[in-house]
């Protein structure tokens, strides 16, 4: 079921996308809030088939990146042409977010990459990193939504303005179909087998993703490992152990843009709304407290775990490739 807000039901981009899904169910909206923001919905059925909103974004298209999301330049955003994910990750803090599981794909890019232009003004003689994949996936839905593409056109443009995608899929082939761009990392994020294979609803197996990210590397693109969030559990030394040996007979270290990680955590009203859902998940009944407005690990599981996984990836990597702490909420 699409919903398709009236505003952009003559878009081009609306257009490509209702072709792409020709036998989807189109009800038109007035304003995708409608929809989307409706109360009384119960995102644990909707998240088993969610709908798809078409809808356009007026505000907030473009926003200061959260601390923590940095690879050394002073300017640092965030923009979410798509709300929620196609994923289904028991720890995520998409889950519960926002008060419906269904996906909004705001057609309007070219309002995006308007403010994009604004930013970059701003700062003429800097480098200015814009991140993709805080509210959605940057690649999962890319077959539908051509959102990457979009935008890799825009950035080829301007070399000053640096690209993160951040992608659980193994979808690159929107990228291995141009030439590589210095100022677009695509950014895998990691988790052991085990792990992925219990928490990580509907996602690519992990040889799947690794597999994605060789090829990119053999291309000529530059690739990131995001090891967010460290998970715990009672073998997780065994897992992380077997997960680091893997990656790295897989992928060059040395050839990496970067490598970041930070342990689990959620800011509190996530985690409120988490409880709510699933009071079942283990990420609920685990070893977590309350520190400040955000719940994480106690504080000597997650340093041991935070300790162990930066001493193996320390001795893997290149220097100046890891960042230790990194969290994107």
């Amino acid at each position: 079921m699409i919903y398709i807000q009236e505003e952009i039901a003559d878009h081009e981009r609306t257009h490509q996308i209702l072709s792409r899904l020709p036998d989807a169910e189109r009800i038109p909206c007035e304003d995708w809030r409608e929809v989307f923001q409706r109360p009384g919905q119960n995102f644990r059925l909707q998240k088993r088939r969610p709908s798809l909103i078409l809808g356009r974004m007026e505000d907030k298209l473009v926003e200061a990146a959260p601390p923590g999301l940095s690879f050394g330049a002073r300017r640092n955003y965030v923009f979410a042409p798509m709300l929620n994910c196609i994923y289904d990750c028991s720890y995520c803090y998409l889950q519960g977010r926002f008060p419906s599981a269904a996906y909004v794909l705001f057609v309007n890019f070219e309002d995006f990459m308007e403010v994009m232009d604004d930013r970059l003004a701003e700062s003429p003689d800097e480098d200015v990193w814009f991140f993709s994949g805080i509210d959605c996936d940057s690649l999962a839905f890319e077959p539908v939504s051509r959102m990457a593409q979009s935008f890799l056109s825009f950035f080829a443009e301007r070399p000053r303005a640096f690209l993160e995608l951040r992608t659980k899929s193994a979808q690159v082939r929107p990228l291995l179909s141009r030439e590589p761009m210095d100022n677009c990392v695509t950014a895998f994020s990691v988790t052991p087998e085990d792990m992925s294979r219990r928490w990580e609803g509907q996602t690519p197996a992990m040889e799947s993703r690794l597999a994605a990210a060789r090829r990119l590397q053999e291309a000529g693109w530059p690739v990131g490992l995001r090891f967010e969030p460290l998970l715990w559990s009672e073998d997780w030394e065994k897992q992380y152990d077997a997960l680091f040996n893997r990656v790295f007979e897989v992928l060059d270290p040395e050839a990496l843009h970067s490598v970041s990680c930070g342990v689990f955590r959620l800011p509190l009203n996530n985690w409120n709304r988490l409880k709510r859902l699933y009071p079942e998940s283990p990420f609920v009944r685990g070893p977590v407290e309350k520190d400040a407005d955000v719940v994480t690990y106690r504080e000597d599981l997650a340093a041991e775990l935070r300790g162990h996984c930066v001493e193996q990836l320390r001795e893997r990597l290149p220097e100046g490739v890891l960042y230790e702490d990194a969290h994107t909420i």
